[in-house]
């Protein structure tokens, strides 16, 4: 039994990190909503040439989530976005239980494994190919003892697996609350075993993909039913965390190798694209940092009712992420889609605002055993956001959903495009930026050289009605406005500012006209809102914010353009005065900036 042991050892990782997963809870919900969406495909059509309209599809919006726990997580909204940039920032790691609560359930699951389940594995590991020899070979002895401890378990497993239910703790609390006791009592054997366990879930992960990559296909089909038969005897919030790893283990095949263009189909139909709002656009308090996606505008999107148009997957790839927010705004509801699709190995784009998904898409989403939600939100704004993990292959043209329609206020497409093996971006505070939003880069620069030219002709920005066509200095905007030792970038109120984003201030460029730069507020200084002017290059009068440095003294901004979206922005003024590199204070005063510069009450902000 000695070398078998061994052999048993990944197998044994593998459940031990299934197990760690489930101990994590989480609220489950299949991503549910009503869709019909004809079997559609959309080709390429470059600006010269003639478009086929598609015909809008009926929709429906999904209906409230039910979720299997009677108290939903609450977590931090994103810096970036207000409509819940995929919540990448909120990852799985975060999940992981305690130690003491992995030990606790190894053991419960352990005992509760019925014997043809303990012959299965034996079967398997016997047929193991040699590389899975040579990884167990390669464990330290503490994993070999933790694996024989967990031999001698199995082989006194109970038949009845209905057993594990009954001793599985009410709640999720309880079995927090007993976890130390646990650890206290546990042997020194399966002490080794809880310290033995990858640092982190997305470690136990990689390493259960490379195992069933490397088995038999019945083997790895086997392993499979295990964990799902698993899965189907924990509480729904157990077996959530069971399906991620699940999930996460299934092989899939490898997305290809990246081009420069991957995209090669507008996401909608040429005649339905009024207008592309470049990165970094503005809307305080939720965008008070500029944006880190674009916006396909749709007819109808100035009115703020727009009928349903089709979307299209740009490129080849997979969908490998959706998730759906239930918005309540002022006791307005309505919900929308997000779609992640990687195109390349390394490259992401995203779909923000889809109003409904295909059937296969919808159909991934129900059966995938990753799902979870959370809340959020400020006073009146109020949210439920849902995600789940899937693999639906997607070929340039495919239809995926649709954008739009009259019982939604949904009237423009996000999309994002993310470089995963690009350097992240340099912001100064960097820990207040979600992960994915370090990655960022230009959609439009993705797409085949004919359909970009279109994207990049129609670029604006909308105030008041009115077009502000973007010039060709601006290029596709931008996120990234930090600049060390000035008033440029992104700032945070070094006081209390109530709920999220509420402390949060950007002076940044403009992402339409390069001469003009803006002043966000989110709260504190003044009500929401941003105020533009056109930069100056000397004096202290609307000076560029990267040219006020630390020291330089107070600084008076004025005659805001008429865009403008503050309150009394032509009365207004703002004093601003970077103290150190990691201090700036700022007040809003009436006014203009000339006679004598001083500070009544001014608010002081930090880089972090």
């Amino acid at each position: 039994m000695g070398n078998i042991r061994k052999l048993r050892l990944p197998a044994i990782g593998l459940t031990l990190g299934l197990v760690a997963a489930a101990c994590a809870g989480g609220t489950t919900d299949e991503l549910g909503g009503t869709t019909s969406t004809p079997a559609q495909t959309n080709t390429a059509a470059p600006p010269s040439a003639t478009t086929k309209t598609s015909p809008s599809t009926p929709t429906t919006t999904g209906q409230p989530l039910t979720t299997s726990s009677p108290t939903p997580v609450t977590t931090t909204i994103p810096t970036t976005s207000s409509e819940v940039e995929e919540h990448e920032s909120a990852g799985h790691a975060e999940e992981a239980a305690n130690v003491g609560e992995m030990a606790e359930m190894a053991e419960e699951m352990m005992e509760s494994m019925p014997d043809s389940m303990a012959e299965m594995a034996e079967e398997m590991m016997e047929s193991m190919p040699d590389s899975m020899a040579d990884m167990a070979e390669a464990m330290p002895d503490s994993m070999e003892e933790a694996a024989q401890a967990a031999g001698e378990m199995i082989e006194s497993m109970p038949d009845d697996m209905g057993e594990m239910a009954e001793a599985m703790p009410d709640s999720m609390e309880e079995a927090a609350e007993t976890a130390g006791e646990m650890m206290e009592s546990m042997p020194d054997d399966m002490g080794e075993m809880a310290e033995a366990m990858p640092d982190s879930m997305e470690e136990a992960a990689e390493t259960a993909g490379e195992m069933m990559e490397s088995m038999p296909d019945s083997m790895a089909e086997a392993a499979q039913d295990i964990a799902e038969e698993m899965a189907d005897s924990m509480p729904s919030g157990m077996s959530g965390m069971m399906g991620m790893m699940m999930g996460m283990m299934s092989p899939s095949t490898p997305l290809p190798a990246c081009t420069d263009r991957p995209l090669t189909v507008l996401p909608l139909t040429q005649e339905k694209i009024l207008g592309v709002v470049p990165l970094g656009h503005l809307k305080p308090p939720e965008h008070t940092q500029p944006t880190d996606h674009i916006y396909l505008s749709i007819p109808g999107y100035l009115q703020l009712l727009a009928p349903s148009v089709n979307l299209y997957s740009a490129g080849n790839g997979r969908v490998t992420r959706v998730s759906r927010t239930d918005y309540d705004q002022d006791g307005n509801t309505w919900s929308d889609w997000n779609l992640t699709i990687g195109v390349c190995d390394g490259r992401e784009i995203r779909y923000g605002h889809v109003s409904t998904v295909s059937s296969a898409i919808q159909e991934a989403s129900n059966a995938s055993r990753t799902g979870r939600c959370d809340t959020y939100g400020y006073g009146t704004n109020q949210y439920q956001y849902c995600s789940a993990d899937v693999s639906v292959d997607v070929v340039a043209g495919d239809l995926l959903g649709t954008v739009g329609g009259l019982d939604t206020t949904n009237t423009q497409l996000d999309m994002w495009a993310y470089d995963n093996e690009m350097a992240p971006l340099a912001f100064i505070n960097s820990a207040a930026q979600p992960s994915d939003a370090k990655q960022v880069v230009c959609p439009l620069d993705w797409f085949t050289e004919d359909l970009s030219q279109f994207l990049y002709g129609i670029r604006r920005e909308t105030h008041l009605g009115a077009p502000f066509p973007a010039d060709s200095a601006v290029g596709c905007g931008k996120t990234l406005n930090d600049v060390a030792g000035t008033a440029k970038g992104l700032w945070y109120s070094a006081t209390e500012a109530g709920e999220t984003w509420q402390d949060q201030l950007a002076l940044v460029d403009d992402n339409t006209r390069s001469d003009r730069q803006a002043i966000s507020v989110a709260s504190t200084v003044a009500d929401p809102g941003f105020w533009l002017f056109v930069a100056a290059s000397s004096g202290t009068v609307n000076r560029d914010f990267a040219q006020v440095q630390a020291g330089s003294g107070i600084h008076c901004y004025s005659s805001f353009t008429v865009e403008s979206s503050g309150v009394q922005a032509s009365s207004d003024r703002f004093l601003i005065e970077v103290v150190d590199d990691d201090t700036l204070r700022i007040e809003r005063q009436t006014g203009s900036c000339s006679g004598s510069l001083a500070f009544s009450s001014p608010f002081e902000y930090r880089r972090s």
